[in-house]
């Protein structure tokens, strides 16, 4: 065993965020963070998204029209003010054509005109919402894709330290929040700045001092808004990290059932899950608040706003500086005007939302992964699968404590390797730096003569299949959970591993055989038979080299006998590493290793090996 003492010499790495809490300030504005995750998306749709904002600019052009036929009923109809050229022209041709357009007329000709008008909002809105729903379904698809798809080009110890129902909710929830806020609650909010705009425009001309009067009123609304919706934002942050941790300790509490059962921790477990509960009703109660605080506000300034439209003008009226109509007109805008006031309350706190989860999730994805390709890698070509480590070191925490030290260790094809030790001795480690999951820090790995560093992630870690100690297996039928590829595959190849694990036969009793459903981590299946089946998935990637971490542990003494006599079968002509604790599997191994305190040794003996373990 040598003893030299190690120099420590890791290779610079860059510095790399870590996946911090919903709290944490943002390093960057929370809308560019928003636009940058979903640009690509957008561009995609953008034809959808161009036709659905067309739509939605009709139906504001229609808003703006729909109180006129009533002030034109009120002033030519009902009223005895001279009427406009365009309806003395009007009058004149349907006289001249021998329909002569009296009052009875003038009321069905205005009645129509509204109903064409409201047919035309109501059409332009139906338009603007649909294709912002095929816009959106179509976003949730691809950025729950891209993050997924992120999170797993990062190493484990990068995404570790956060529950996996947290991250469940990232993907599932935070991204309908961010499409909902890019999709439908920006046109919303687009929508109603247009309509702000073009209706104050419409005001000035006929009366411009109830216009300013509107247009003071809007002021005041938006810095309203400004004011406290950053504090509803921070409070619905706040409250997605409380429904985060919910998650996370959830999917816990179901996934450990049995443990808890067993160990009769049936009160302490929810005590914690109360505690984690109460937390998250806090969270939500303070966002309320605030949401409702605003929403009280927002009423207030709506009554104060028509009633001080309302008064204004019937002042002028009465002084004979407006029509009736006109105030009509007028009372309608600023009715259509407070329309956001009423849902500033669900848009605010929609922002708020997807601000928040715009957060979340671009740090997510400014993780750069442990591991990329080097600018010159290339793909390795077909070999044997002759693996070699020359001085390799791991460490955890950049030097400070080493995992593995001088680790030297040579696997060939057609051998079985098994490597044991005490626990935490770095077994899974060392497993995980040999099929690239992780980098060392230190040494050279080469696979057929190819250093590891000039070879491609993907067309290395394609020469391995892996049956890991957790032999996870996705609920649905049981030939998509033994066939993980997008390639076809004949059916005899999976009867064929099947058999080669002796499960051909019980599958072929199920009535659903190939079919049948698998419960989550295959619940409706014994663990010996789940060990198995994750061997037959190894086995039907028919790659060089395989790789087991602790294949007989917690299984049936005939499950083992039957992985043992598979392995015997199937090791010729394959580069076979196993970490185990068996006797039974290191009495039929071509090479025992022995790995303790991060150093390879050769067993001195195995009573003492079996001493030790």
């Amino acid at each position: 065993m040598r003893q030299a003492v190690l120099r420590i010499r890791p290779p610079p790495s860059p510095k790399r965020p870590a996946m911090t809490d919903a709290n944490t300030a943002p390093t960057a504005p929370s809308w560019r963070r928003a636009w940058e995750l979903a640009r690509p998306e957008l561009w995609a749709s953008r034809k959808t998204l161009a036709f659905g904002y067309l739509a939605g600019l009709i139906a504001v052009g229609a808003l703006l029209l729909l109180p006129w036929p009533l002030k034109l009923i009120i002033d030519q109809v009902l009223s005895d003010k001279a009427p406009p050229a365009w309806l003395l022209s009007a009058r004149e041709f349907t006289e001249a054509a021998g329909l002569p357009l009296d009052a009875v007329g003038q009321v069905i000709l205005f009645s129509s005109a509204y109903l064409l008008i409201a047919l035309a909002v109501t059409l332009a809105g139906s338009a603007e919402k649909m294709a912002g729903a095929r816009v959106r379904e179509r976003m949730v698809l691809r950025i729950r894709d891209k993050i997924l798809g992120h999170i797993q080009q990062l190493s484990p110890g990068q995404y570790a330290h956060r529950r996996s129902g947290d991250l469940g909710l990232h993907i599932l929830v935070d991204v309908q929040h961010l499409v909902r806020l890019l999709t439908k609650t920006v046109p919303l909010i687009i929508r109603h700045l247009l309509i702000t705009l073009f209706t104050l425009g419409v005001m000035f001309i006929v009366e411009p001092r109830l216009a300013a009067a509107g247009l003071l009123i809007v002021v005041m609304l938006a810095l309203l808004v400004r004011i406290q919706g950053r504090i509803l934002r921070d409070r619905s942050r706040f409250k997605r990290a409380c429904e985060g941790d919910v998650a996370g300790f959830t999917q816990e509490c179901m996934k450990g059932m049995p443990t808890v059962r067993a160990l009769t921790a049936e009160k302490p477990v929810r005590a914690r899950f109360q505690q984690i509960n109460r937390a998250s009703l806090r969270a939500g109660i303070l966002e309320t608040a605030a949401a409702v605080n605003m929403e009280r506000t927002m009423q207030a300034l709506n009554g104060v706003a028509v009633a001080s439209i309302m008064g204004g003008g019937a002042l002028l009226v009465l002084h004979g500086q407006l029509t009736l109509g006109d105030l009509t007109v007028f009372i309608a805008y600023m009715v259509q005007l407070l329309k956001p006031v009423e849902k500033i309350n669900d848009l605010a706190s929609a922002v708020s939302r997807g601000l928040s989860r715009a957060e979340l999730l671009s740090r997510i994805i400014e993780i750069p992964p442990d591991m990329r390709d080097g600018a010159n890698a290339r793909t390795l070509p077909s070999g044997a699968g002759l693996i070699q480590l020359r001085d390799v070191g791991y460490s955890h925490d950049k030097g400070e404590t080493w995992v593995l030290r001088h680790i030297d260790m040579l696997l060939q094809p057609g051998e079985l390797t098994v490597l044991t030790g005490p626990s935490g001795a770095g077994k899974s480690t060392l497993l995980q730096i040999v099929c690239r999951q992780l980098e060392p820090a230190l040494g050279e790995i080469r696979f057929d003569g190819h250093a590891y560093t000039e070879l491609t992630l993907a067309s290395l870690r394609s020469r391995f299949a892996v049956m890991l100690q957790h032999h996870h297996l996705f609920s649905g039928p049981l030939r998509d959970a033994l066939w993980l590829s997008e390639r076809p595959v004949d059916e005899q190849r999976l009867w064929d591993a099947l058999a080669m694990v002796d499960m051909s036969r019980h599958v072929r009793s199920l009535p659903n055989g190939l079919d049948t459903r698998l419960e989550e981590d295959a619940g409706n299946f014994s663990g010996g038979q789940r060990a198995r089946l994750s061997l037959a998935r190894a086995l039907l990637l028919d790659r060089p080299v395989l790789l087991l971490d602790e294949p007989l542990a917690n299984i049936d003494l005939n499950s083992q006998h039957i992985i043992l006599d598979a392995l015997d079968r199937i090791r010729q002509g394959k580069t076979c590493l196993a970490i185990s604790h068996q006797a039974a599997l290191r009495q039929r191994a071509d090479q025992v290793l022995w790995l303790e305190n991060g150093v390879i040794s050769k067993p001195e003996s195995a009573t003492t090996m079996e001493a030790v373990i």
